[in-house]
């Protein structure tokens, strides 16, 4: 549980209920419910400010065409195409 914003209190709620470590394989549906409640009920450290950093970052990063990144092999394939046909027609 090392680096999870919420280990202190999630330590304390599996000690309360007799675990050494976190193994929900061996929780009953009452402990199941108590880890749930935790984690419904705990703040998240990545708030809305944050949230909305992230998004505004993302939509203000520039933009590359989905296009941009297909014309380069589509023109490569052109040439070579074009090159085989006309060895095609030299060689006749």
């Amino acid at each position: 549980m090392k680096f999870v914003p919420i280990e202190r209190d999630m330590t304390r709620l599996l000690k309360q209920g007799g675990f050494t470590s976190f193994d929900p394989y061996r929780f009953d549906n009452a402990m199941v419910q108590k880890v749930m409640n935790l984690l419904r009920t705990s703040t998240n450290p990545t708030t809305d400010a944050v949230v909305e950093t992230l998004i505004k970052q993302s939509i203000a990063a520039p933009t590359v065409s989905k296009m941009s990144g297909v014309r380069w092999p589509v023109a490569a394939a052109a040439v070579v195409a074009a090159a085989v046909i006309a060895g095609l027609f030299l060689l006749r």
